[in-house]
């Protein structure tokens, strides 16, 4: 048997233990700890910065029928924690109209306004604070039994 062989094993095998003995963390394991966090950073976006989460406005152009379901007036959004989605109701033919954001695709309602009157009134639809991005769409329903179609703004900053 060749000791000359397999004595750089054995040493590498004894330091590593000793380094793992003292609460240090072998070579191999710290490499993969900082290549893991270096990838979460990248994939977060930066080193030490995260881009703030950008502010959009969309028309709201929705024309609510049917009985008492809700109609889908967004496409997908995305909203980040802290961000808000809000809506400005220009006109609806004179009816009230209740706004709710839901997951995309449907499913339990995140939050909802209440009644909204038409004139230009901001109306709060659902404040993020879960600590989660969300992708989510808007929806509305009518208090009235006649068609309505909600014109104006909606928000996600």
């Amino acid at each position: 048997m060749n000791t000359t062989t397999h004595a750089p094993a054995r040493h590498a095998t004894a330091t590593a233990a000793r380094a793992t003995a003292r609460g240090a963390r072998p070579a191999g394991r710290l490499r993969r700890a900082v290549l893991a966090g270096l990838t979460a950073v990248a994939v977060a976006g930066g080193l030490g910065t995260a881009a703030p989460a950008q502010a959009a406005t969309h028309t709201l152009d929705c024309l609510i029928t049917g009985g008492i379901s809700y109609t889908g007036c967004s496409g997908q959004l995305t909203v980040v924690n802290g961000q808000r989605v809000e809506v400005d109701l220009v006109s609806s033919g004179g009816k009230q109209v209740r706004f709710c954001v839901e997951p995309f695709g449907g499913g339990w309602d995140l939050g909802c306004s209440g009644w909204v009157h038409p004139g230009a009134n901001t109306a709060l639809v659902w404040h993020n604070t879960t600590g989660q991005t969300h992708r989510v769409q808007l929806i509305a329903g009518k208090n009235a039994s006649v068609t309505v179609h909600a014109r104006g703004q909606y928000h996600v900053r």
